[in-house]
């Protein structure tokens, strides 16, 4: 369902996920519970299966020790990279937050929703999967259709579990999942206000890309994907870019958003930027993994439409060259509040959009 009173949205989204909370606190420290002050920082925040109930856990419950649950609280890491729409550079984005030695990445295993079941890519269905992705809990039937799209990678965009099928396959997924203490998913079906349960989660943290549209609609329309009808999802991106504010309230050291030219225009700096906010660290130094990885992929674009090999200055504006006058305006007319809300400029006609004396970011934005 899409809603577009998005500061309704927002207040219910505010008092659900506060409801949630508070339920877990009651558990916790009334009479079907534990005696003690309920910690917002432990690691208990979930939901059931149905991705409705909400569920919590106590690392005190029988059959865990303070121990591991200490150790997990210190290892594990779990990150969703979330885009408003495709192409709008987050698989260059996932595969640098991978990087980071002892990652898994699972690359869109939302579309295994849309692809395979009834009901589609919803909210709860949605919020279930990714915790099973993060709990490494996936289905043999999530396995079969990931072998077929080779979508779980390590460090070095290496697929994993080659020349394994059936069972054995599904076991090798897991495995790899289970010995990775980071996880970092990459979507691009989810909306921003869906994360919300998620982040109450102890080890959660929510990235969120969003490009020029005009840039994502001009890549969507030439590749003929499914995203390329601007009607539909332009109300979605600003739906998605009119959450942000509430998410980044609700949760400032846990959700990041991050515009596309932002990443072109300077892509050391934003590394380092994301690097601190996925580890908390005040290191000024890049591991050297993502070192690599920006020299190889920032400097030369690759000849493939999926290669993440780009000269990051060229993307902000290459589109420019490029669109038609046509799609142009079908864009701004269906677009223009998010193009007004990322500070960028409408050209209206093409002999504005072709002159680079004009340029995309407004200067009183």
């Amino acid at each position: 369902m899409f809603i577009k009173n998005t500061s309704f949205l927002a207040v219910v989204t505010s008092i659900t996920l506060f409801g949630i909370w508070y339920s877990c606190a009651v558990l916790l420290s009334g009479p079907y519970g534990p005696t003690r002050r309920f910690n917002a920082s432990s690691p208990i925040q979930g939901y059931s299966a149905d991705g409705e109930r909400p569920v919590c856990a106590d690392s005190s419950a029988e059959g865990v020790s303070s121990s591991s649950a200490t150790w997990r609280e210190k290892k594990q890491s779990h990150l969703l990279l979330l885009s408003s729409v495709g192409r709008s550079g987050s698989t260059f984005l996932g595969e640098l937050l991978s990087q980071r030695p002892g990652t898994v990445f699972m690359f869109e295993p939302e579309l295994y929703l849309q692809q395979k079941t009834s009901a589609g890519v919803t909210a709860p269905a949605s919020r279930d999967l990714i915790e099973r992705m993060f709990s490494c809990e996936f289905s043999e039937e999530w396995s079969r259709w990931a072998r077929l799209r080779k979508n779980i990678w390590e460090p070095g965009n290496h697929y994993v579990c080659n020349g394994y099928i059936g069972n054995d396959y599904h076991h090798c997924l897991k495995e790899i999942c289970r010995k990775n203490v980071f996880r970092v998913i990459k979507t691009i079906k989810l909306r921003v206000w869906w994360t919300g349960e998620m982040l109450l989660r102890r080890g959660v943290k929510v990235v969120h890309l969003v490009r020029d549209p005009r840039a994502s609609f001009l890549s969507l329309a030439r590749l003929n994907m499914v995203q390329s009808d601007c009607k539909v999802w332009c109300p979605r991106i600003q739906q998605d870019l009119e959450m942000v504010s509430t998410m980044r309230s609700l949760f400032p050291a846990s959700f990041i958003s991050v515009k596309y030219e932002d990443l072109c225009r300077d892509p050391w700096g934003m590394a380092m930027k994301l690097w601190k906010f996925i580890g908390n660290e005040n290191d000024s130094t890049l591991p050297m993994s993502w070192t690599n990885f920006l020299q190889l992929h920032t400097i030369t674009t690759g000849k493939k439409p999926f290669s993440t090999e780009r000269n990051t200055r060229q993307q902000i504006g290459a589109w420019r060259e490029i669109i038609s006058e046509h799609l142009l305006q079908e864009v701004e007319r269906h677009c223009g509040d998010v193009i007004d809300m990322l500070g960028h400029t409408r050209f209206h006609v093409l002999a504005n959009v072709r002159n680079f004396s004009i340029p995309l970011e407004r200067s009183n934005a």
